[in-house]
């Protein structure tokens, strides 16, 4: 399911985490009759990233990333964790 997490001025933003929120998002989606685009977007070298800093840097990076990106994409879609540095954006159609 989608969480919802505060963002810094307060508003709630719809970060999601695995299968599961990517089907609820499909299903809302589906059920407005509306098309959905899907991205998967990916951050570049998070091996050598985890190397250089460790695993707590990265799992920082992530979360904050995809909190990030979702604050970004608030009016237009919503981010689903895929996998560790992986996010799977939905886009619906208008």
């Amino acid at each position: 399911a989608a969480q919802r997490s505060e963002s810094s001025q307060g508003e709630a933003t719809r970060v999601g985490s695995g299968l599961e929120s990517l089907r609820g998002i499909l299903a809302e989606e589906r059920s407005r009759g509306r098309e959905v685009a899907l991205a998967l977007l990916r951050v570049k070298n998070e091996e050598a990233l985890r190397e250089a800093h460790g695993n707590a840097a990265i799992s920082v990076l992530n979360r904050q990333f995809g909190v990030r990106l979702a604050e970004r994409l608030r009016d237009l879609g919503a981010v689903t964790r895929w996998r560790s540095g992986e996010y799977l954006v939905a886009l619906p159609g208008q």
